[in-house]
């Protein structure tokens, strides 16, 4: 947000903002989102979630609303929570958000018996759930057998 906010300038100023967890009021990797939407003079913020994290705890709300800002929390509460999935569990539990998906055919090929089947572990890489996580680890069959084509991570 501090860079969206830097490179939109002076367009931002009266504007309305729409984020789906709420802005922090710490220095993190980044200075406070807080203060670069007050220094924006960003008029109203249409914040999704609450922050779950306890350094947050709602401080940020507070400080814009103190700062003359119009603040709507729960906009769209359950789509962000969805969203922020990973975050949130990340907060709550202290671990990292796993998924496992693995696949499994009799002869490790999509389609039996033919010449030219496409393998199952390459269909995977290549779908969009290599595109939604951050870390993939392929099998061992994977890198001795079958080259799994894995396509650049964009981010």
């Amino acid at each position: 947000m501090v860079f969206a906010l830097k490179d939109a300038g002076e367009l931002a100023e009266g504007a309305t903002a729409y984020v789906s967890l709420e802005p922090c009021n710490h220095y993190g990797r980044t200075p406070p989102c807080t203060e670069a939407l007050i220094k924006a003079k960003v008029k109203k913020v249409v914040v999704g979630m609450v922050d779950p994290n306890p350094i947050v705890d709602s401080k940020g709300l507070e400080r814009l609303r103190d700062a003359g800002i119009d603040v709507t929390v729960g906009v769209e509460e359950e789509l962000c929570k969805r969203l922020n999935k990973a975050f949130i569990h990340r907060i709550v539990t202290g671990k990292p958000f796993v998924t496992l998906r693995y696949s499994l055919s009799i002869n490790d090929r999509e389609k039996l018996g033919e010449k030219n089947s496409t393998s199952i572990s390459k269909i995977i890489s290549n779908t969009k759930f290599r595109k939604i996580y951050f870390f993939w680890i392929p099998g061992v069959g994977d890198q001795r057998n079958q080259k799994p084509i894995y396509p650049p991570l964009k981010l």
